[in-house]
Parts: structure tokens; sequence; C-alpha cells
């Protein structure tokens, strides 16, 4: 199901070959397991699903070695690498205007991650949110592309009113990352709680120089139609299990979900019977990716998780887990933690 769910446009992909072709690597050899050919990259209206995102991934650092292409990736983007977005965010009144459009129309980029925009009497803070369970290759590529982008990106647009916006990283210490990341002054905090782009009011504030209402809203009125689109090719199922994966605490109900909707429960399990899945069913994976997810998290026991997950007890847990993965959680996590 997350295949389904997290798609990246193909247009960061074709920019990544251009890099790779740069460091002598074939591209026939990066296409290699993920069933798409190069044609398919141009159209920038494609998308990669995850597994073509890991294999296409996996394929470019065994090929070159190299852990920091994200951020080599991200120095080489300019605002028209984004396409729509990257001219909405051009136009804006200001950062703060930008930084709302990006967390609006970020699903457009990719469905891998997500953003949360929230601010303090001192600071923004724009917030990069994996999505479930997406293996630790493809959030690490993400999260090195978005801090190389958005330091070139705003840099250009307000200049030194960026002096005192940092990065928080919830990674070990990464000293290469900041090294890689020349003709900047990054400051980059590890062991945080969060991924976390950090901006000083004054840089919020900032007036862009190519601010223009006009051509910003005729940006939005296609970043809506692009939505649009992307929401209507995606299954019921699909939309229905990301509602379920987005939930920050408990997993809601179907009438919550319906509610969100706009539409009643029995029209939910209507649509979901058409494509042979029951609520249930969505739910019961729904946990168990979540699970996984807060199994990667060294001191949280698998009791905590069972309770936060609104199992009973955690023998109910674990059969529910062996049942859909094939493995105890003790066995996945164990499996984690000796790689």
């Amino acid at each position: 199901m997350l295949d389904d769910i997290c798609l990246t446009s193909t247009r960061y992909f074709l920019l990544l070959t251009e890099l790779l072709v740069e460091k002598d690597v074939s591209i026939q050899d990066v296409l290699v397991s993920t069933g798409v050919e190069l044609s398919e990259l141009k159209n920038p209206d494609n998308y990669l699903n995850l597994k073509q995102t890991v294999n296409l991934l996996t394929n470019a650092n065994r090929l070159t070695g190299d852990d920091y292409l994200g951020v080599q990736l991200g120095q080489r983007m300019n605002v028209g690498s984004h396409g729509v977005i990257g001219f909405a965010g051009l136009t804006s009144k200001n950062a703060r205007e930008s930084l709302l459009f990006a967390v609006r129309y970020f699903p457009i980029a990719t469905s891998v991650m997500s953003l949360r925009f929230y601010e303090d009497e001192e600071f923004g803070y724009l917030e990069i949110r994996p999505a479930d369970n997406v293996p630790d290759l493809v959030e690490r590529f993400v999260i090195q592309t978005i801090v190389s982008t958005f330091d070139v990106m705003m840099r250009f647009l307000i200049g030194s009113a960026l002096d005192g916006a940092f990065v928080e990283l919830a990674y070990e210490p990464q000293e290469e990352v900041a090294d890689y990341i020349q003709n900047s002054h990054v400051d980059i905090r590890f062991n945080k709680t969060a991924h976390r782009l950090v901006f000083p009011q004054q840089a919020l504030n900032t007036p862009f120089a190519l601010a223009d209402a006009t051509a910003k809203q005729q940006a939005v009125s296609q970043c809506e139609e692009k939505l649009n689109q992307l929401e209507n090719n995606q299954s019921f199922s699909a939309r229905i299990y990301q509602q379920l994966l987005s939930a920050d605490e408990t997993i809601p109900s179907i009438e919550e979900v319906a509610d969100y909707l706009h539409i009643s429960s029995r029209t939910v399990r209507r649509h979901l019977e058409k494509e042979g899945v029951s609520y249930r069913d969505l739910v019961n994976q729904a946990r168990i990716d979540k699970a996984m997810k807060l199994m990667r998290k060294k001191y949280t026991s698998i009791t905590q998780v069972a309770y936060q997950l609104g199992y009973g007890d955690s023998a109910n847990f674990t059969r529910a887990f062996k049942r859909i993965t094939g493995k105890t959680p003790s066995e996945y996590r164990a499996e984690i933690f000796d790689t």
C-alpha cells in the first residue's frame, strides 16, 4: 500500500541522472530493476512509486559509493527546477507566504515526506515529516535534498536576511553533510527530536523582490489543478490509507474519516468493497506500518508501541504483527539493530 501513496515527481530523478552522468555512471545501469525508461523520466508529469524510488537510489548509491547525492542534487536546483511550485514561491510576498505555499503543494513534488509550518515569537519552523515506514535510504536522500535546495533558494530570494537560520536533524552527527554544502553558512544541528528548517522572524518578513500577486495566483491555480489530478489518479483505498497514516495519535474511526471526506461511512465502505478492501484491513495495515516506524526508536518498548497503537496488550499486538509481516516484533527489531 505504501508504494501506491509514496510518489515522487520524475523531474527530480531526471536531474539526478544528469548528476550521475557527470560521475561517469550509465543511466541504463541506474534504471535497472526500476521498470522505468529514460523517456518516462523526461515527462515532468510522471511519478515514481516507492519501490521504483528505492531501486533507483540503491543503484545510484551502489554505482557511486556516495551517500550524499541528495545534498549535491539540492545544490544544483534553482527555483525553476521545481516547476510551478517554484514559480509560485518566487512570486510570493515573502518567505512566510512561500513556506505556507510549499506546505500545501508539497505532494506535487513528493508524498514521501510532508511539511508542517508553525511559528513562535522568534522563529518560524518548517518541519519535515517522513511518511510512516519509508526506508532510511529514501528518507536521508530526500532530507538532504530539501535542506540543500531550501538553502540555495532562500539565499537567492532574501540573501543575508537568512543569517541566523539553522537546520535541525533527528540524526547522529554527520559533519560530512555540512561539508558538502559549500558556498553557504548552513548551521546544522544534530540529535534533535525532528527534522526542521528554522527561520528567524526577520527572514520570514523580508519582502521578495520578484513578488507578483497576479503571477502567483496563476501558479496557485495550476498547482490546485495538479493536486486534484493526483488525488483523482489515486485509488480510493489509497486515499483512505493515507488518512490513517497521517493521524498523529490514535487511528481515526471510519466515521471520522468519512466526516473528513464529507461523505457517509456507508459510502466509504461501499467504495472500499468495490476495490476488494475493508476498512478493518486498512486499519490493521496502518497500525503495523506505524508500529514498524515506532520500533526504529531504540528506547521505545514493544509494550509501549502496542498500547500507543490501541492494542489491549502486547500479546495481541505480537499476533497481529506476525500475521501481517511474518515476523514477531522482537524479530523485526533485532533485524534493525543488528544491521
